[in-house]
């Protein structure tokens, strides 16, 4: 008699399979949307940020151009000095200068002697009085910007302040620690949602392997049920129609064995 051979297992559960695969698209689009948020929080932080900034060195232009075109300086310094003690124990104004028509530092708020009076010239001073176009630029703990003050058609000095980009760190950290905390559910959940799925997948698929494996013993077993409602439930039936057949074809192969056996008996008790 003919026989199958018994198919080889495969090394990895077809549950764990679709587990991982599932597992690893949610984490990976948890990941991916975790990771434009970020973006996107970067960005409108540092759009208000340089909002902010800019308000702030309007204020303080408009507060000290008059002192400066009268060239009265101490009441400009004044004005940027107040900023710094108002913000004192502040975190969001790092720093506040006002530069002369040279580029030295007038003031700086934020200085331990507030009384600053350089003999060189500042170099970002410098920038902001060589051009009358807003200047910004972003280093790793804050961001500065600053302007030339106009009085007319003439330059009488320059600002610049700089505020903290802490609270940027703070909220992306926040953020961070959201998404991962959104991954590791993501995770879970599709670490469950997958072994319902699998599980309903591969018990029908065992019933198959197994009736198969009895075919291929020799042991015709019983039909298998499926009412999945799919195409495991048209398997199960053309598989149960092939078994049938097959029955009925072996079945019909031993009776023509055994009456071809029986007209042999006979021919030779004749002769």
């Amino acid at each position: 008699m003919l026989k199958l051979r018994r198919p080889q297992r495969s090394a990895g559960s077809l549950v764990n399979k679709l587990t991982t695969a599932m597992s690893c698209l949610a984490v990976a689009a948890v990941l991916v949307v975790s990771g434009f948020s970020l973006v996107r929080e970067r960005a409108n932080f540092r759009e208000e940020l340089e909002q902010q900034a800019k308000l702030l060195l309007d204020t303080l232009s408009v507060a000290s151009r008059d002192a400066l075109y009268f060239n009265q300086f101490e009441d400009a310094s004044q004005i940027v000095n107040n900023l710094g003690q108002d913000f004192q124990n502040e975190q969001s104004i790092v720093m506040a200068r006002l530069y002369q028509t040279d580029g030295r530092i007038l003031a700086d708020a934020f200085a331990a002697d507030q009384q600053t009076f350089n003999l060189e010239p500042d170099r970002f001073g410098q920038a902001l009085l060589a051009d009358d176009v807003l200047i910004t630029e972003w280093e790793s703990q804050r961001l500065i910007v600053g302007k030339s003050i106009i009085v007319g058609d003439e330059t009488v000095g320059a600002l610049s302040v700089g505020l903290s980009t802490r609270p940027l760190q703070v909220k992306l950290q926040k953020t961070l620690l959201e998404g991962l905390l959104a991954a590791l559910l993501a995770a879970i959940g599709s670490i469950l949602l997958a072994r319902f799925i699998s599980r309903s997948i591969t018990k029908p698929l065992q019933q198959l392997t197994t009736a198969t494996q009895q075919l291929t013993a020799g042991e015709w077993g019983q039909a298998i049920a499926l009412n999945t409602n799919d195409e495991l439930t048209t398997l199960a039936d053309a598989f149960n129609q092939m078994r049938g057949q097959l029955h009925e074809l072996v079945a019909s192969l031993q009776q023509q064995t055994q009456e071809l056996e029986q007209s042999q008996g006979l021919a030779q008790s004749r002769a």
